[in-house]
């Protein structure tokens, strides 16, 4: 079994991604590795 496993980041503009709709609103903000580093076991970073 292969797992795909990977993270997509981002600064978040309210014109070019028009595409995030009301019910995305939990991801309309900037997302940056830094963020995913204070979620990582200390083995991981």
């Amino acid at each position: 079994m292969r797992i795909d496993s990977h993270q997509h980041y981002w600064f978040y503009h309210p014109v070019k991604d028009a595409w995030i709709t009301g019910e995305m609103n939990v991801i309309k903000r900037d997302f940056f590795h830094f963020r995913l580093v204070l979620h990582q076991p200390e083995c991981c970073r």
